[in-house]
């Protein structure tokens, strides 16, 4: 830990001065960053992650239908290069 002009440790998260005392971002106390985190990282991560495998899953089934058209094409005209189809 590091220490700042006045010889106190200086804390690894956002901390900001002002003429009337500090506010520091991390502590509840201060500020709303630390329930705005848990909103979003813990409570939405659920929502966030079916989501994610929702699109997944289409894109997917999007490339692998894509693949069975181009693969029965291939076949039927085995003249035309799988690079152009």
């Amino acid at each position: 830990m590091s220490t700042d002009k006045s010889g106190m440790a200086c804390r690894h998260w956002p901390v900001r001065s002002y003429p009337w005392g500090t506010a520091e971002a991390l502590r509840s106390k201060h500020s709303d960053v630390l329930a705005l985190r848990r909103l979003l990282f813990e409570l939405s991560f659920d929502t966030l992650k079916r989501r994610t495998d929702d699109r997944y899953y289409k894109f997917r089934a999007d490339r692998l239908s894509a693949a069975t058209l181009t693969s029965e094409a291939g076949t039927m005209n085995s003249c035309i290069p799988s690079a152009l189809i």
